[in-house]
């Protein structure tokens, strides 16, 4: 049986899509944000993480290094890898999942410098930096929704010139990977939560 695609373009009038297409990209989103963080940990853990270095309490100075160096990281390998994904596979791994890509407006994969537009303008409008990161992101895309809204794309889509599409997936798989994403949203904020509740505590 043919599959039908439903696509979001890159036009100012927007195509009604007969699916939730916004919300498959958020589920697909906490995703990867999930494997982001755990490559970002990685990396510091391996590279920066001094155990004999004593952090202290929230004013040390130490910490707040740490913290800018765990957002400097953060930076880079989100740019990384959302520049990877979208220009080899089309799609991230969350993405995927939800048989969502991402191709330029002839079809094609994005070109380095279009995915590296969308990565840095996700990073600032969706994420914000990181800054808030326990609330940044639900916080960025609930704005972004309403620019969603009128043209039918994000920012992210018009600063790339991206065009997102997706095929069609069935309920039951929908309801699944919306599940791993949920599993993944807890688990991505754990770290956050026991570091605030550690430092009140102390």
């Amino acid at each position: 049986m043919k599959e039908s695609i439903e696509t979001i373009t890159v036009n100012d009038n927007a195509l009604t899509c007969s699916f939730s297409l916004p919300w498959d990209r958020f589920w697909a989103r906490w995703i990867d944000l999930l494997i982001h963080v755990l490559i970002t940990f990685t990396i510091f853990y391996f590279l920066v993480y001094d155990p004999s270095e004593n952090v202290g309490h929230l004013n040390s100075p130490i910490l707040l290094n740490k913290i800018l160096i765990v957002l400097l990281i953060g930076f880079i390998s989100f740019v990384f890898y959302e520049t990877f994904f979208l220009c080899v596979f089309a799609a991230t791994p969350g993405k995927a999942l939800f048989r969502i890509q991402v191709l330029d407006c002839a079809g094609m994969k994005l070109k380095v410098l279009q995915a590296l537009k969308r990565a840095f303008s996700f990073y600032c409008l969706g994420l914000f930096f990181y800054i808030l990161p326990t609330i940044g992101p639900p916080i960025g895309f609930w704005l972004s929704s309403y620019y969603y809204t009128k043209t039918g794309k994000f920012r992210w889509d018009k600063t790339s010139g991206s065009v997102v599409s997706q095929k069609e997936i069935s309920t039951a798989c929908r309801r699944q990977f919306i599940i791993l994403s949920s599993v993944c949203i807890v688990v991505r904020h754990l770290p956050e939560i026991v570091f605030m509740v550690c430092i009140f505590i102390d």
